[in-house]
């Protein structure tokens, strides 16, 4: 039995090797509860490719319900659910995207408050349907899959398949046995080719038994398989219900470290059929059915908050040649709802921060036009309790105009090569050129000198990092830009 189960699963692992450490999703926020009883959710897309992800909630012991996302600027959406005060607001994402030719699930889990067993099927996450009639046994629809759901607590991974027969027989006769099982893989501990799987099976004397096992190649590539922990079952409603302790699945040594770079595994599920030749008890497997698979991130997005503290906003500086900056500081680690910048003829200004941790403060800037004298700037994190303040600008006739800083930089950027950045009014003075991740590390910095144009395409010469969001930060003479893009390897 060893070979064929640990070749199935090993493709599996290896096709889904490829999407190690990329989550669509980065940059989770929110804002305090508008007046409608609602919180403002917004996250990035870190590619333009990935579709417009499912929206899911639950709001305390309730099941989860598919809420509406919506699609702002810059590859930004936003959700809108219901809240109350001091309610548990949990949310996750499901999109499908493809690799290789292989479909499949880009995903939350779904979060539960207990160990509860067998698990409300509406306190988990959907994964994907199977389509009937794709078994290579097609007159088994025991093993014929369809659809596959997972949930996780602390301690425990769930997982829940359904099939085309609504039962789950382990026993056809003495001599042949049905197998269902889920397969777990870590995808950035593959170089251990180690695959885990919940087994759920009859109990065939030295051959196998219900369980969690590990399975691999040694030094001279033998199929090793290895039972290392019990599972819980249960087949209700037509559907099979598997349950592992996590421990047992992050304590083995081939594991690879947890949480890893993508907080994430790769889950699917398949059925089997053992023929055990008496004599020899040699056994012989057949492959039934494979799942829809799903890579599944294990960040626990949650809001909960049994109030409001406004933010506090300090230290607005007007700078010479018409830079404006301000810090914005939120206790609750709420995002501005309401963050605009009007200057005294109407005219409303961008304004872009330098990171996504309001809870510690983050720095908006923007750049004033010469004209100016005056500048009202509005912030609320609810949209209810609006601060207004009032800038008087009076140094700007002191100073000539610096042409407006603007550039093209490619977003994504693939990294088949240094990436090119194009600039537009440039001034004859010295270009820094600053790259930090989210933490709000310095990844990247380069000074040019020398510029001959207002208009120049600059190469980034060794500038090298993983997939992710990061920001560009650009500075000239008077001038600074920002920027947010993402890497895509």
């Amino acid at each position: 039995m060893h070979r064929p189960l640990l070749i199935l699963l090993l493709l599996l692992a290896m096709g889904l090797l490829g999407a190690q450490a990329f989550s669509p999703w980065q940059n989770f926020r929110h804002s305090s509860v508008n007046s409608s009883s609602q919180v403002h959710l917004r996250w990035d897309n870190v590619d333009e490719l990935v579709p417009q992800p499912e929206f899911w909630y639950r709001l305390g012991a309730n099941g989860w319900q598919q809420g509406v996302s919506t699609t702002l600027s810059g590859g930004t959406y936003e959700a809108v659910p219901g809240y109350s005060w001091g309610q548990k607001l949990r949310y996750r994402l499901r999109t499908e995207l493809s690799y290789e030719g292989v479909q499949m699930a880009f995903m939350h889990a779904a979060w539960m408050d207990d160990n509860s067993f067998p698990p409300d099927i509406n306190k988990l996450a959907f994964i994907g349907h199977d389509p009937a009639g794709d078994s290579l046994m097609i007159d088994e629809p025991m093993l014929d899959l369809g659809d596959t759901w997972m949930g996780i607590s602390n301690d425990r991974i769930h997982s829940v398949i359904a099939n085309q027969s609504g039962n789950f027989p382990t026993m056809n006769s003495f001599t042949s046995y049905n197998l269902y099982l889920t397969a777990i893989a870590n995808p950035e501990a593959l170089a251990d080719s180690v695959v885990y799987a919940m087994v759920y099976c009859a109990n065939i004397p030295s051959v196998v038994s219900p369980g969690l096992y590990k399975l691999g190649v040694d030094e001279s590539l033998t199929p090793t398989f290895a039972r290392i922990g019990n599972i819980q079952s249960n087949v209700s409603g037509g559907k099979l219900f598997m349950s592992c302790d996590m421990n047992d699945l992050i304590g083995d040594d081939s594991f690879g470290a947890w949480p890893n770079f993508s907080n994430a595994l790769a889950f699917s599920s398949f059925t089997m059929r053992l023929n055990l030749d008496l004599s020899t008890m040699t056994p012989e497997v057949l492959i039934g059915d494979y799942s829809f698979p799903g890579m599944i991130f294990f960040d626990d997005l949650i809001y909960q908050a049994a109030g409001n503290m406004p933010p506090v906003v300090s230290d607005i500086q007007y700078l010479e040649l018409g830079q404006m900056s301000w810090r914005y500081q939120d206790a609750d680690g709420d995002f501005p709802l309401i963050c605009r910048l009007e200057i005294d003829d109407g005219e409303v200004l961008e304004m872009q921060a330098d990171g996504y941790d309001y809870q510690a403060g983050v720095t908006y800037s923007t750049q004033i036009p010469v004209h100016a004298t005056g500048a009202t700037l509005y912030v609320s994190d609810n949209g209810i309790g609006i601060q207004k303040h009032v800038v008087f600008i009076t140094d700007n006739q002191d100073y000539l105009a610096a042409p407006r800083l603007e550039c093209i930089l490619p977003n994504p950027i693939r990294m088949t090569q240094a990436p090119a950045v194009y600039f537009k009014g440039l001034q004859r003075l010295p270009l820094q050129v600053d790259i930090y991740n989210l933490r709000g590390q310095k990844i990247y910095s380069r000074q040019f000198d020398n510029l001959y144009s207002e208009e120049q395409q600059l190469m980034l010469a060794g500038f090298n990092a993983a997939s992710g969001m990061y920001l560009f930060r650009a500075v000239n003479g008077s001038n600074t830009i920002l920027h947010k893009f993402s890497i895509i390897r």
